[in-house]
């Protein structure tokens, strides 16, 4: 019963680490829409070092995911190869 319990616990992380994403880069470009008719040129390379660097770290720890069950890497059946769209563990199964 604990094992479910701590499983759904890291898919939620893994649900926000997405949702953070997907906000980083839509809340983003509005921002740097605006920022480009401010002519303020270096708080627009601020922010877009900024906004690299959100999205960096955010991509990271989503594409890192490690899985509940066998502690391995959710995303990345072979070494630096990896893809998001798993629907379940290539190392033991375990369905998203």
């Amino acid at each position: 019963m604990t094992e479910k319990r701590s499983y759904s616990a890291q898919w939620r992380r893994l649900r926000l680490w997405g949702y953070a994403q997907w906000f980083i880069i839509l809340a983003g470009i509005p921002v740097m829409f605006l920022l480009s008719f401010s002519g303020f040129d270096r708080a627009e390379n601020i922010f877009v070092v900024c906004w690299m660097l959100s999205l960096l770290i955010v991509v990271m720890r989503y594409t890192l995911f490690r899985c509940p069950r066998c502690h391995k890497r959710f995303f990345m059946p072979k070494y630096f190869a990896y893809n998001t769209f798993l629907k379940a563990c290539p190392h033991c199964r375990l369905p998203k």
